[in-house]
């Protein structure tokens, strides 16, 4: 068995239920910060989500990040991924600022995309931006020029 691996497996889980713990705290504060003064806090919701559940996302994905490094090449986009991955993962993990703020049009899109599609489960939102993390840190990678593609 490889002692290095266990380690790098050790170190990942350690990094995420560290995001998870923190995500945890600052939730509870925005939502306590909530009933005090009876407002939504939408925007920090959202960055809260986007940069702890995105980079569990990261994490998750770093692997091959990892290995993309040592390659030699020249580092390209996996546009196809990015586009079908990244801009609706970006897009749902607004949903919620979207639809509070977004006006007539973005906010009955929000609301269809959640109350119809998810059965009105507003937390599957949070699953989005993990999604994201993962799909920016996957969507690249090096191509030798010396074998076609």
């Amino acid at each position: 068995m490889k002692i290095k691996s266990w380690v790098k497996y050790f170190i990942s889980i350690l990094l995420i239920l560290i995001l998870i713990f923190c995500a945890s705290n600052v939730f509870r504060i925005i939502y306590e910060l909530e009933g005090r003064t009876y407002q939504p806090h939408i925007w920090q919701r959202t960055a809260a989500a986007i940069f702890f559940y995105g980079g569990i996302g990261v994490i998750l994905g770093f692997s091959h990040l990892a290995v993309e490094v040592n390659k030699k090449g020249i580092w390209k986009a996996n546009w196809p991924k990015l586009i079908m991955f990244g801009i609706p993962s970006l897009f749902y993990s607004f949903t919620l600022a979207i639809g509070t703020y977004g006006g007539s049009f973005f906010g009955s899109m929000s609301h269809i995309l959640v109350y119809r599609l998810f059965n009105n489960y507003w937390d599957v939102t949070y699953l989005f931006p993990l999604i994201l993390g993962h799909t920016i840190i996957t969507g690249f990678y090096k191509h030798d020029a010396t074998y076609p593609e």
